[in-house]
């Protein structure tokens, strides 16, 4: 029933991620235009693999070694959020200081600097999202379907408010390359909403493991 359950949760909130998804990238795509969504892609294909190499793997790992804990073990659990942490944590790390370096590089050939600029903002997530995964792992192995399930509906939820509010705003306020304008505030956003996210699931666990203590 459990397992059911949990499976229920994760499915339907995917499913509610994707109209998010939705709702955040057909606005987008119209608000800053052909050109603005080629730089937009452009800065995204240089970020996904090194954002898929920091995060692959994490939280199935996680999510396995905290199943073979006792069930409850408080302890258990924030030793392996320490010892995740410290490991995926650096190699995060460094995979982002290697993004920045190649888009860098990549742009100053395209003599194209909005590329460099949209990966060195989308890198702080790629620090986020592996502690997200971290958390989720841990979430997901003490069978809580419920936390993952939020955080993903809080982020996606926080990228349309935010994204097309500012996106909006940059376009409407800004006299001079409001086109820049709005691409800095679409890269900024998917970095402020996994910082919200990442914030949502760690004040989660600490809550979740006081309750436990007391």
């Amino acid at each position: 029933n459990i397992f059911i359950k949990g499976t229920a949760v994760l499915a339907l909130s995917g499913i509610v991620v994707k109209f998010l998804s939705a709702a955040y990238r057909i606005p987008l795509t119209r608000m800053i235009g052909a050109e603005g969504m080629g730089k937009y892609s452009a800065a995204f294909n240089i970020f996904m693999p090194f954002f898929s190499l920091a995060t692959a793997g994490i939280t199935p790992a996680v999510s396995r070694l905290t199943a073979s804990q006792p069930a409850g073990d408080i302890s258990a659990y924030g030793k392996i959020k320490k010892k995740a942490a410290l490991c995926f944590g650096l190699m995060s790390v460094f995979l982002a200081v290697a993004a920045v370096l190649v888009s860098w590089y990549y742009s100053i050939y395209m003599d194209t600097p909005m590329i460099f600029i949209g990966v060195a903002l989308l890198c702080p997530n790629l620090i986020f999202a592996t502690y997200e995964a971290i958390y989720k792992g841990i979430s997901q192995g003490s069978m809580n379907m419920a936390v993952t399930a939020k955080a993903s509906l809080l982020e996606s939820s926080a990228k349309v408010v935010i994204g097309i509010t500012s996106v909006y705003l940059a376009g409407t306020m800004v006299k001079k390359n409001a086109g820049d304008a709005q691409l800095i505030m679409a890269f900024a956003t998917i970095s402020i909403c996994g910082l919200i996210c990442f914030v949502y699931m760690h004040s989660d666990f600490i809550k979740r493991h006081k309750d436990i203590e007391e």
